[in-house]
């Protein structure tokens, strides 16, 4: 039978593990959900920048906006030409999701073209677009 202090040893260092392994499964959150690529945001002169080449071959991206209050959807429509939207429904504010063929609020079922128009509604308005150039082969997004 063991003593006293080497089972507070043995109890000790199984728990430690325990917490160490929790803490790993953790960090798999921390990747970045698919669809979604890293960006930078400078609050200094309110513009998210971000390298062409997270686009990796598609046309179509989400981004977080700043301190994720919502999503910016950038459609590529050339290696010049970029369409950056607010996914934020216009009709009463909930988040709106990138689908295959079209951008679609889960809360009252409006749609949106990738353009930003509306399809569908009960949302009557487009949803915000943002000034997006290229430049340097970044692209920069000016949150206005």
């Amino acid at each position: 039978m063991s003593s006293r202090r080497e089972f507070i040893l043995q109890t000790s260092s199984f728990c430690a593990a325990a917490a160490g392994l929790g803490f790993l499964a953790t960090l798999d959150g921390c990747k970045t959900p698919s669809g979604l690529a890293l960006s930078s945001y400078d609050a200094a002169t309110n513009k998210i920048s971000l390298p062409l080449s997270s686009f990796n071959g598609h046309d179509k991206l989400v981004i977080d906006g700043p301190g994720s209050e919502y999503r910016i959807f950038l459609m590529k429509k050339s290696d010049l030409e970029i369409t950056a939207l607010q996914l934020k429904c216009t009709h009463r504010g909930h988040g709106v999701d990138m689908e295959e063929t079209r951008l679609h609020c889960p809360l009252h079922g409006s749609e949106f073209d990738f353009d930003g128009n509306v399809t569908n509604g009960p949302a009557a308005s487009p949803l915000k677009k943002f000034p997006a150039t290229v430049e340097g082969g970044n692209v920069v997004i000016v949150l206005v």
